[in-house]
């Protein structure tokens, strides 16, 4: 475009990606993949009203139950015409409703057996904790065929980890994470791993991403802190216990290691203030008692 210009035809999200990509290939050296795994084409610069679309939508998570074909609207059983503006009459007409509703389990189909079976292509190798190992495939296998769902994976991946077996944790968590790339517990306890092997730096680029991914996730911001503050970068880590606190402040943990990082600060009194946050949940909690009466007296 060198001036502007108004497009009445249809274009959903899924087509912003592959245009930009396409724009910056024509007109940039830029070195790009020769394949993609979009689900859009470009976006439709038609200046008429008109729905050249084939999409499925996702009103909620995990539910795909809408699907717009060309003209036509589904939404779970009930079947629509859509107009200039967006606009949408409910219509009744069986062989639609069923053409369409075969194109909508399809994709579901097609959906899950791409991420099911990590069969996107080209694979994402943009972060550390998502590059295979050599044996990731095998290792794959293996757990397939355990057929357990995620939450039992989960378990014993965490189980797996607390016996000191990081790799074969880690492993596991890989198999999780392409099945469901946002399983937020999954990959903090991969970060966990790294940082309990005082692999500082790989832990955490895995909780930067988990912060990119889940900007209001506590946990990240812990995990994160906790990694910093074990390698000596305290400046950031007390910035990032802050944020999990802020987040979830019953977090008695994230508080405590907070009031650690003011008393080495040197601010007692902060501490302190923390400490009887901390006490007025747990009064029992030893570690807290133990801080705060030693951080009076020097204090005194």
């Amino acid at each position: 475009l060198n001036r502007a210009q108004e497009f009445n035809s249809v274009s959903t999200h899924a087509d912003v990606p592959p245009t930009i990509i396409g724009f910056l290939r024509k007109n940039y050296p830029m070195n790009l993949p020769k394949q993609s795994h979009w689900l859009g084409t470009v976006i439709d610069t038609a200046r008429e009203f008109r729905v050249n679309l084939s999409r499925a939508f996702m009103p909620y998570k995990g539910e795909v139950s809408d699907y717009l074909d060309g003209k036509y609207f589904l939404s779970e059983n009930r079947l629509f015409r859509v107009e200039k503006g967006l606009y949408i009459e409910e219509i009744q007409n069986d062989s639609i409703r069923t053409a369409i509703g075969s194109k909508r389990a399809e994709f579901v189909s097609k959906n899950y057996y791409a991420v099911s079976q990590n069969k996107i292509y080209p694979a994402d190798h943009s972060h550390s904790e998502n590059i295979p190992a050599v044996n990731d495939d095998s290792l794959f296998a293996q757990i397939d065929r355990l057929k357990l769902n995620s939450d039992q994976l989960f378990r014993m991946a965490r189980d797996t980890a607390f016996k000191g077996f990081y790799n074969e944790s880690r492993g596991i968590c890989r198999r999780l994470l392409a099945v469901n790339p946002d399983y937020h517990d999954v990959r903090t306890l991969m970060g966990r791993t790294f940082a309990w092997e005082k692999r500082y730096s790989e832990a955490g680029e895995v909780f930067t991403e988990l912060i990119r991914r889940a900007p209001a996730y506590s946990d990240a911001y812990f995990g994160l802190a906790q990694t910093q503050y074990w390698s000596g970068n305290f400046t950031e880590g007390l910035k990032n216990v802050s944020r999990a606190v802020e987040l979830t402040p019953v977090n008695l943990e994230a508080r405590f290691l907070k009031a650690t990082m003011l008393a080495d600060a040197g601010r007692n009194r902060d501490a302190i203030l923390e400490l009887d946050q901390i006490l007025s949940r747990a009064p029992a909690m030893k570690s807290a008692k133990d801080l705060k009466q030693k951080l009076t007296l020097t204090k005194r």
